[in-house]
């Protein structure tokens, strides 16, 4: 059967049944008829091979369990610029006390034997639990169609848990514009956030799974003597597909990994084009540079905001329970300030500025492609000789520099040097073989401690610029000092690994200067 839905998440930090009431009203306002059915609890479990069969073949397998009755459902995936999803869907009742992957003839059960391999068991991938308020709806426009509004409150089972609240329209009867119109009415509603995904691939995200690239690139080449732009054409379709990828999580923004990858990608991208300008076509890779670092900025507010709170997490397991309480104004001020920088990044993901940064993203693929099917081209021998080999030697050099008198800025800047060359070698791990994988795997390590000790420095400051900006009481002030006092002393602890750590990367560089 088709499904067809519009989708919109409430925004993080208001309350749902307050939104739901909003909604109502203002769905009587347009002429709605509303009649309540009730609530329902939900248990989901979604599951898949360990091959990802079914995400491959663009599928979700979810078993629910609700009111005494186990349904298994195959539905099938969507990434799209619309809240409207249209999907195919296939359900089974599971009889009483069999297991719930133990499933008798039918449609799903077809379908599953068409698409796995014979005897592949499936492996549960997350839970998460739904409260379902209901409500059908219907309008004197269109008196033949049927739409059921549902709240639903969502709790994945993962590790921090995540939390949010979805209300969708599903059309249970009648033509499409009766769903189009109710969801025309309802993107004007300023708590609402239309929603680009489902819930398969939010539990995803939250619980950290990883689903294999999909193979949209061409390969790297492995021979030191291939052409540099093909490994620019390898490197910077992956980054195209994967930001593609990150970038619906990113508009919801309901778990903080998916502004955070979308953030990577772009960083990833605009690493990519300045390492591979010397074969890429000037004009237009300079336009898609440009295009990037807009996006890098407008992504910037809401992943530093959902670093804020991340770590307002962590300070409320170090405080007692009577401090508690005088972290609740710090937590509403950050959730206001989240929610505009979240409104502003939609704003601009649904600008015509976004829209057009994928075309100049293709011509630039497309006129490297013409330069790699020429017979001459710099190699990447040479490219590793005249680009990673000096940036390379800087790294050193400023790295010897650093003494324990070293102030958190001069830390910064190599640490930023660093990531330049983390990502330079990335690009000749495949053809410079064991030293650059070495090289690349210690300059990791080293990098997280400046990193971490870096967050730790700005969480600090962030903490100072909150008290001398706001009228704190006397709790407040002590318990955000202690605060202050940690952060502190985590970042002198990241510190003091620095040496050890700068050490072991300087001992396997020097067989990468060699193969250089």
């Amino acid at each position: 059967m088709k499904e067809l839905e519009a989708k919109f998440l409430i925004s993080a930090g208001k309350r749902p049944t307050r939104v739901l009431r909003r909604v109502l009203q203002e769905l009587s306002w347009a002429g709605y008829l509303t009649h309540p059915r009730g609530t329902r609890e939900i248990a989901d479990v979604y599951s898949d091979s360990a091959d990802w069969h079914l995400h491959k073949a663009g599928w979700t397998y979810r078993v629910r369990h609700s009111k005494g009755r186990r349904t298994v459902t195959l539905k099938q995936l969507s990434h799209q610029r619309s809240n409207i999803f249209e999907r195919r869907e296939l359900e089974q009742l599971l009889p009483p006390g069999e297991d719930d992957h133990a499933l008798p003839p039918g449609d799903v059960a077809e379908l599953l034997a068409s698409t796995l391999p014979k005897g592949t068991p499936l492996c549960a991938l997350f839970e998460q639990r739904t409260a379902r308020q209901r409500y059908n709806l219907s309008h004197p426009n269109h008196p033949h169609a049927l739409i059921e509004l549902s709240l639903d409150q969502v709790l994945v089972q993962s590790s921090p848990p995540t939390n949010y609240a979805e209300i969708e329209f599903e059309l249970r009867d009648g033509p499409p514009e009766a769903l189009k119109d109710l969801a025309g009415v309802m993107e004007q509603q300023p708590d609402l956030v239309p929603a680009r995904v489902g819930k398969y691939q939010r539990g995803l995200l939250a619980a950290g799974l990883s689903v294999p690239e999909s193979d949209v690139w061409q390969a790297a080449p492995k021979d030191v003597y291939a052409k540099w732009v093909e490994v620019a054409i390898s490197h910077l379709s992956l980054q195209r597909a994967r930001l593609k990828q990150h970038e619906p999580s990113a508009w919801e923004a309901v778990h903080p990994g998916g502004v955070h990858q979308m953030r990577v990608t772009t960083r990833r991208i605009r690493a990519g084009l300045a390492a591979f300008a010397n074969v890429l076509p000037q004009k237009s890779a300079a336009r898609l540079k440009d295009d990037v670092r807009w996006l890098t900025s407008a992504l910037g507010p809401v992943r530093d905001l959902d670093v804020q709170l991340e770590n307002l997490h962590n300070y409320r397991h170090l405080l007692t329970t009577a401090q508690g309480p005088a972290l609740n104004r710090y937590q509403r001020h950050l959730e206001q300030r989240h929610r505009k920088a979240h409104q502003a990044l939609v704003c601009e993901l649904a600008s015509d500025r976004f829209a057009t940064l994928d075309a100049h993203f293709e011509r630039v693929l497309e006129k490297a492609s013409r330069r790699a099917s020429q017979q001459r081209g710099i190699s990447i021998q040479q490219a590793a000789s005249d680009q990673v080999l000096p940036l390379l030697e800087s790294v050193l050099k400023k790295g010897r520099t650093i003494k324990k008198s070293s102030p958190a800025e001069k830390l910064h800047k190599l640490r930023i040097e660093l990531k330049r060359l983390r990502y330079q070698l990335e690009y000749l791990i495949d053809s410079c073989g064991k030293p650059a994988r070495r090289s690349h795997k210690e300059l990791s390590r080293l990098q997280n401690v400046l990193g971490s000790y870096q967050d730790a420095m700005v969480a600090m400051e962030q903490l100072e610029h909150y008290c001398h900006h706001t009228n704190l009481d006397r709790v407040e002030r002590r318990t955000f000092n202690e605060l202050m006092a940690w952060e502190r002393e985590r970042g002198e602890r990241y510190r003091r690994k620095f040496p050890k750590r700068w050490a072991r990367f300087e001992n396997v560089a020097g067989s990468l200067l060699q193969v250089l």
